[in-house]
């Protein structure tokens, strides 16, 4: 085991000095950027958008794809529709719907085993909450989102 005593007197600033500064007649230092305001005036400062969850629309396939809102809107829509979470409705009895010679139901279980599902009750059809959220212009799977 190596000797530490000998770094432990030392500073940062033994390590990192400052480098001094030459001023010239007018007072500016010798780098002619002027730094007085620097602190007042960030390089960059983003504006937050606000969005009122209540004028997003709640039910899947009638909502505006997250996509065609204006671009600097795109990233607080994602974050209220993630907070709302998927829209679950548990109805008493889901609408049936006829396949070939089947007939068919949305099943309030299958919730449990797929917590990504949505349910629309005025397409009676189902959509997948994450496809909706994280959509490109040009969808892989319309199926899922329209």
């Amino acid at each position: 085991m190596e000797n530490q005593g000998s770094k432990r007197g030392k500073t940062m600033f033994s390590f990192f000095k400052p480098h001094k500064q030459t001023s010239t007649n007018k007072g500016h230092s010798s780098s002619n950027v002027d730094v007085s305001n620097r602190s007042e005036q960030p390089f960059f400062k983003s504006q937050r958008v606000e969005i009122d969850v209540n004028t997003l629309e709640r039910y899947p396939g009638l909502q505006i794809p997250v996509w065609k809102h204006p671009i600097n809107q795109q990233h607080e829509i994602r974050k209220a529709y993630i907070k709302m979470g998927p829209y679950q409705p548990k109805l008493v009895e889901y609408p049936m719907t006829e396949s070939g010679r089947q007939y068919r139901r949305f099943q309030y279980t299958w919730f449990d085993q797929f917590p990504w599902l949505e349910y629309s009750p005025s397409k009676d059809a189902m959509f997948c909450f994450p496809c909706f959220i994280f959509e490109n212009k040009v969808p892989r799977h319309l199926t899922f989102t329209t």
